[in-house]
């Protein structure tokens, strides 16, 4: 199933927008006091709120650079497309971003990705342009990315972005040759 037909001509998401609710704007106001029976501190709202209150910014393409300043970002599934663009085949984005029944399931019902979906997104994202920058060619990253590694026990870097942990070792290892010290 191509990620291109994921979303209609008309869409049901701008560029990026906020999705905030107007039901409950009182439940919105990011200086709730917890003396309503609500644990926590004065002015701390928690990113898990966004779910409840409608606050994530939905975007239809994964970014790399400039993230949106919002507490939660949510993608359109269409915003997959940018990882295949980057070099993720679809198992790949599968396997490490969302299952193929969620995705088809959230196309269905235009539902943009949860916000960890949306975040491993991001994460596949930011190593495929640090690895293209550090080797300066598309196809020399995106093999490095697939060849096991000693240092990583001989697995490839791409298993390891399944995890925030992973992946910012994958990155650490890019710095590393990027600075001239290779691993």
């Amino acid at each position: 199933m191509p990620f291109c037909s994921a979303l209609g001509q008309s869409g049901i998401h701008g560029e990026i927008h906020a999705a905030r609710s107007a039901a409950h704007p009182e439940k919105i106001s990011k200086g709730r006091s917890s003396a309503a029976g609500e644990a926590g501190v004065r002015g701390f709202q928690s990113p898990a709120s966004a779910y409840v209150h409608g606050e994530a910014f939905v975007v239809e393409a994964i970014p790399t650079e400039e993230l949106p300043r919002a507490p939660a970002v949510r993608a359109t599934p269409a915003a997959l497309r940018s990882l295949e663009e980057r070099g993720y085949s679809q198992d790949e984005i599968f396997a490490l971003v969302v299952p193929k029944r969620t995705f088809a399931r959230r196309q269905k019902r235009r539902e943009p990705l949860t916000i960890e979906e949306t975040d491993k997104a991001i994460r596949l994202a930011r190593v495929a342009e640090l690895a293209q920058r550090t080797f300066a060619d598309d196809a020399k990253a995106h093999r490095w990315l697939r060849k096991p590694k000693r240092t990583l026990g001989g697995d490839a870097p791409l298993t390891y972005l399944a995890s925030e942990a992973g992946a910012r070792l994958v990155e650490e290892m890019l710095h590393r040759i990027d600075s001239g010290i290779l691993p």
